[in-house]
């Protein structure tokens, strides 16, 4: 289980999430369109614009504490 950061290289906003399968969930997040978050749309159209990184590995009981830290 992990918490994760996305950041967009160009405005240096970032999204801080959680998830049990990592890989799956950053898959979601960038298949994601049209759902009224503008970055989700920006990640699918722009990929190369954005970094992914893991943050921190814990167990599932923690990640909305990590997550709100």
């Amino acid at each position: 289980m992990e918490i994760y950061k996305i950041t967009n290289k160009i405005t240096q906003e970032s999204y801080i999430g959680q998830s049990v399968d990592i890989f799956r969930r950053l898959g979601e997040h960038q298949n994601t369109v049209s759902n009224g978050i503008d970055w989700h749309n920006e990640l699918h159209n722009h990929p190369d614009n954005f970094t992914f990184e893991v943050l921190e590995t814990c167990e599932a009981e923690l990640l909305n504490e990590k997550e709100i830290y």
